[in-house]
């Protein structure tokens, strides 16, 4: 059982709002805490005003005209420029709430659907598998996870729904996970024979199960988010310990704890199971030195591109770090609750 409410949480957004947000935090705080009506006239007004925020002017400036920022997933370090890589750019656009209508968006999910397609490839050097033409399976699968991010429902994704849908369910047929059953399905279903293909427990897949309109059957979700809580190495590319610990706010490793739920909560079987970690952190409210119900990940987090932060325009004001930490922690907290 939760000990907070969407009351609870709302209470805290409207205390937020009183702190004068800049535009990309206050928006996040009317759509994912206190679910206003797009429709509203406050709801348009704090999505048009994004448009003037520092990130969404950055992103616009930066977008090269095929819709991509430059490499698509390893950055370049020869080159200086505002986003290290087209994914970390779209995560700057979904961290300041822009969706899959937004133009930005919207360009470079032509390019995406070409990739995911083999009618294009990253522009990215070729990374080393023992079998060559397992990058071209995995560019395919990893971009159609980044547009799984901001276009959860697109009917391209099925096609890759179906291939991890049927991994996971032969990787977890005697009941409980078998790294071997998993592999040998991979190399069928992907028609591509490697020796260590890409486990259903990191970043991507977790993205494309958790997307399209279908659901795995019977238990197996549940058996699927009980191994990533408990595996020890956590979600690679976003948090390297065991998820089902519980660690303090001011931990270096914190938001990427945050952000592996936030993942995870696309799971419909993820609020039965969070509600232990939900509750650890609506205890940590009220950081020493914080306005009443709010929290602060403290000065040491990392920035973009590896966190959301910051949301607000900058952090030359301690006050703008606790509003975006709230933010956060509240987005997430808000997705464990029913309305």
């Amino acid at each position: 059982m939760l000990d907070f409410t969407l009351n609870d949480l709302k209470t805290t957004a409207e205390k937020i709002l009183e702190m004068h947000p800049d535009p990309v935090p206050r928006f996040r705080l009317l759509r994912d805490v206190l679910r206003l009506d797009p429709a509203s006239a406050d709801y348009r007004q704090a999505q048009a005003a994004l448009q003037g925020s520092k990130w969404v002017a950055l992103l616009q400036q930066s977008q090269q005209p095929d819709g991509t920022w430059g490499r698509f997933h390893t950055q370049d370090t020869s080159v200086k420029q505002p986003f290290i890589t087209t994914e970390a750019a779209i995560a700057t656009a979904l961290d300041s709430g822009l969706d899959r209508h937004h133009p930005i968006l919207h360009k470079v999910q032509a390019v995406i659907l070409r990739y995911m397609d083999g009618s294009l490839y990253w522009p990215d050097p070729p990374e080393k598998h023992d079998n060559p033409l397992a990058w071209y399976v995995w560019l395919r699968h990893y971009s159609a996870a980044v547009l799984a991010q901001f276009d959860r429902c697109h009917p391209e994704l099925d096609y890759f729904w179906n291939i991890w849908a049927e991994a996971v369910q032969a990787a977890f047929h005697s009941g409980s996970y078998d790294r071997q059953a998993e592999i040998a399905a991979l190399n069928a279903l992907m028609q591509c024979r490697m020796k260590d293909p890409v486990p259903f427990h990191v970043k991507y897949p977790l993205l494309i199960l958790s997307a399209t309109s279908h659901t795995l059957q019977g238990d197996l979700e549940r058996r699927v988010l009980d191994y990533v809580l408990h595996h020890p190495k956590g979600i690679y590319y976003m948090y390297d310990r065991m998820i089902s610990g519980l660690p303090e706010i001011q931990d270096r490793g914190f938001f990427g704890w945050l952000k592996t739920h936030q993942l995870l909560a696309r799971f419909g079987s993820w609020k039965d199971l969070a509600q232990e970690a939900l509750n650890h952190i609506w205890a940590q409210r009220n950081t020493p030195g914080n306005a009443p119900g709010t929290w602060d990940v403290g000065s040491k987090t990392a920035r973009k591109p590896f966190t959301s932060f910051p949301l607000s325009e900058s952090w030359r004001r301690r006050e703008n770090r606790i509003i975006d930490s709230t933010v956060e922690v509240l987005s997430l907290l808000a997705l464990g609750c029913d309305e």
